[in-house]
């Protein structure tokens, strides 16, 4: 299973929230051995990003896992929305 977290932020925040998501990367690898990507929306609406990290092949205890780790960051400080979280199947259609 995947899971996709996406939130937005000022965008005058883009540096310090790029320095806490490496921040909370480091986290999760050394922890929890998770490989998180993050990405970013090309274009701002009314002066925000939209933010995604995506975190794949993830165990029972990831949601725990990651509030963890978030908690240990400033990202809810520099968040101008929810944390969204989605979570997919991964399916194979050629089986």
């Amino acid at each position: 299973m995947n899971c996709y977290v996406y939130f937005k932020a000022k965008i005058e925040h883009e540096a310090a929230i790029i320095i806490e998501e490496r921040k909370l990367n480091e986290i999760l690898r050394q922890r929890f051995n998770y490989m998180p990507r993050l990405e970013r929306r090309p274009d701002t609406t009314n002066g925000l990003h939209t933010w995604m990290e995506v975190y794949e092949d993830i165990s029972d205890t990831f949601e725990q896992d990651l509030k963890l780790a978030l908690m240990q960051t400033d990202l809810p400080n520099l968040q101008y929305s929810e944390r969204h979280v989605e979570f997919f199947l991964n399916v194979d259609v050629c089986a």
